[in-house]
């Protein structure tokens, strides 16, 4: 029952998160989603996966994405046109998408076994954390390092971007202008 209830506070905000006009009204709901996501994660016994999605997503994620909106000029991104007529071909490929998760993703996934079997596996092996750590540090090493260093290249280009031209650059214009 806790996870039908996670599952539809989850879902029903996601399409908040695309639906909502104000921006951060969406950024809002993106917390509440990715808050509920990390709730369903502790209900999968993934303890550290939930502190993780809490931790750096809800935490970390949203405060810089928070903070990159408050950089920007809403009114003027507000009056800018937000469709271009793009709903036809985004519902398409996703009836598309749905169709092939339904067809080839679900009974190819090796992810379909009992929770008690998947319980006895992980406690077999150490734990989550010990786990994940391992896949995370052999097997996924390159995605995780690549991982980092697209998060660095969105940091810097939301600063660049965000950034307002100041005073001084104003004044030196003028300057310019009038000699």
């Amino acid at each position: 029952m806790a996870f039908l209830i996670l599952a539809a506070i989850a879902v029903a905000s996601a399409v908040m998160v695309v639906s909502v006009k104000n921006v951060v009204h969406s950024a809002f709901s993106l917390v509440v989603t990715l808050f509920s996501v990390g709730c369903l994660f502790i209900l999968l016994r993934a303890e550290f996966l939930a502190a993780t999605q809490i931790l750096i997503y809800v935490g970390s994620i949203m405060i810089l994405i928070i903070f990159a909106l408050m950089l920007i000029d809403i009114k003027e991104a507000n009056r800018q046109r937000r469709f271009h007529h793009q709903s036809k071909f985004v519902i398409g490929i996703g009836i598309i998408l749905v169709i092939e998760i339904i067809l080839f993703i679900i009974p190819r996934s090796e992810f379909i076994e009992s929770p008690e079997k998947l319980i006895a596996r992980t406690a077999e092996a150490g734990g989550n954390i010990q786990i994940i750590g391992q896949s995370l540090f052999t097997d996924f090493i390159f995605a995780f390092e690549f991982a980092s260093i697209i998060i660095l290249v969105a940091i810097v280009a939301a600063i660049f971007l965000g950034k307002q031209p100041t005073s001084i650059i104003k004044k030196s214009s003028v300057i310019k202008d009038s000699s």
